[in-house]
């Protein structure tokens, strides 16, 4: 999610499993273990971890944090500033109040570091895809913009477009566009300007 690198230290954030899963098969459509066990979903969900590579040592050992509790998925920040170090980033997150479902329902909005700024979590029945960043104009400082999300109404069996505030999700969508056609949950999308 994170990354820069100047002559003596290569930092990373990421979105870390603590072990790796596989598909169950296309009759079980829920996730299993590599070694074909069952899910335990402790082990089988990302939290983010930031990585610390000593550039000038001699060794090849590096540091290992994790940096919030929350599960989450699909990392995105503010392209412009990629590889430098000063980013804004979010994900899409469970809500750590709900049992887990296998779906992400909220997003998280972290600042420089990878320290948590706000999150919003969406109604019981919800789940959101990857988030996209969209800068308010090429200029603008890193991270003010909004962030789209496609949302799947469970309970609705419909799909919304959100665009929220970048800087101020916990303050839910200042817009909502009801799709025409569902979109599959889980979809990716970039943002590309005009």
């Amino acid at each position: 999610m994170m990354q820069f690198k100047n002559w003596t230290l290569s930092v990373a954030a990421m979105l870390l499993l603590k072990c790796p899963f596989v598909a169950a098969g296309p009759a079980n459509r829920s996730l299993g273990q590599a070694d074909g066990s069952p899910k335990n979903h402790d082990r089988a969900t990302a939290r983010l971890c930031r990585w610390e590579f000593d550039l000038s040592g001699v060794t090849d050992n590096f540091k290992r944090s994790y940096l919030d509790d929350l599960v989450g998925e699909f990392p995105r920040i503010d392209d412009r500033v990629a590889g430098l170090n000063k980013q804004a980033g979010w994900i899409a997150c469970e809500n750590p109040s709900r049992p887990p479902v296998g779906s992400f329902n909220g997003l998280v909005s972290y600042g420089n570091g990878g320290h948590r700024r706000a999150t919003y979590f969406l109604p019981e029945g919800d789940g959101t895809s990857e988030p996209v960043f969209v800068p308010r104009s090429m200029d603008a400082h890193e991270g003010d913009g909004w962030l789209l999300a496609v949302i799947w109404r469970g309970n609705e069996r419909r799909s919304d477009l959100a665009v929220f505030e970048a800087s101020d999700i916990q303050h839910g969508p200042i817009a909502t566009v009801e799709l025409s056609c569902r979109v599959p949950y889980g979809f990716h999308g970039n943002w590309v300007g005009a």
